[in-house]
């Protein structure tokens, strides 16, 4: 199931408060980017980050954000409209995320 017309309207709403980040829409669902880093998924209407050592994820809830994901990520929903709060963890995610991979030419 895709994520409505309306979650993404909120999401890029909540984006567009936070510099540097950014969505790509993907197969119906978004993936969110932070300084041009992956950091975080919208999926089903479910806002889903990263799981890295930068977010304390005892204190969220933790789901795969589609089946057969091969880790839980964090699901910060009670905060991840609140741009203030969420440009915190997005920034915190993307400062030990790994560098997106070199494209490949040709």
């Amino acid at each position: 199931m895709a994520s409505s017309a309306e979650t993404l309207a909120k999401l890029e709403a909540v984006l567009a408060q936070i510099p540097l980040s950014r969505y790509r829409k993907m197969f119906g669902e978004a993936g969110v980017y932070f300084n041009d880093k992956m950091v975080a998924s919208l999926c089903d209407d479910r806002f889903f980050l990263k799981p890295t050592q930068a977010v304390d994820g005892s204190a969220y809830e933790m789901a795969p954000p589609y089946p057969g994901a091969k880790e839980q990520w964090v699901l910060p929903e009670a905060i991840w409209t609140d741009s203030e709060q969420l440009g915190g963890l997005l920034d915190a995610t993307a400062a030990v995320a790994p560098a997106p991979k070199p494209k490949k030419k040709g």
